[in-house]
């Protein structure tokens, strides 16, 4: 009769300290919720880290923390540099291109007196532009020479290289002599 009861016995054990794990595992440490698993899009970046990787379902919005930010869902792409063109406006300038990434998240003109300036968050010397058409027109100020470049912007917020420089020049220009 106890070789019967010993298998009964261990496998009551067994099913015992089964049940007592997934207790465990419920109500100790991190858990990761049943219904939505989301991971990068665009690669994500702070200090000497980077991940670039799609995991699970798409989630409601892109994620951002520190100098990391992440995208929802699958692959988001890169913001990419448009080519402008531009055209006089008055004092100012007509500033056009072609959307390059059909998911952008827009474009940023920037503006300044300066031919090779470089644009700094907080300045006030740009506009976004965030839907067709694509165009920006800048006002500008008579006897001003203005300078020009505009900035792809991708779904999480992510800037592009420079576009190509351009500038609206406000001076006659005078014959010379043969």
């Amino acid at each position: 009769m106890k070789e019967r009861i010993a298998p009964v016995v261990a496998l009551a054990l067994l099913g015992w300290l089964a049940l007592a794990g997934v207790f465990l595992a419920q109500t100790v440490g991190p858990a990761i919720g049943w219904s939505v698993i989301s991971g990068g899009g665009a690669p994500a970046s702070g200090g000497n880290v980077t991940l670039s990787g799609t995991l699970g379902q798409l989630a409601s919005v892109p994620a951002a923390g520190g100098t990391v930010s992440m995208g929802p869902g699958y692959w988001i792409a890169q913001a990419v540099a448009p080519l402008v063109l531009i055209a006089p406006n008055g004092a100012g300038a007509q500033l056009s291109w072609t959307n390059i990434a059909a998911d952008a998240g827009g474009y940023e003109a920037w503006w300044s007196t300066a031919p090779y300036f470089t644009p700094v968050d907080g300045s006030p010397d740009h506009a976004p532009v965030t839907a067709p058409p694509w165009t920006y027109t800048h006002p500008g100020a008579s006897g001003v020479n203005y300078y020009y470049v505009v900035l792809g912007v991708n779904a999480v917020g992510q800037t592009s290289p420079l576009s190509n420089r351009t500038g609206r020049f406000n001076f006659a220009l005078t014959p010379g002599t043969p």
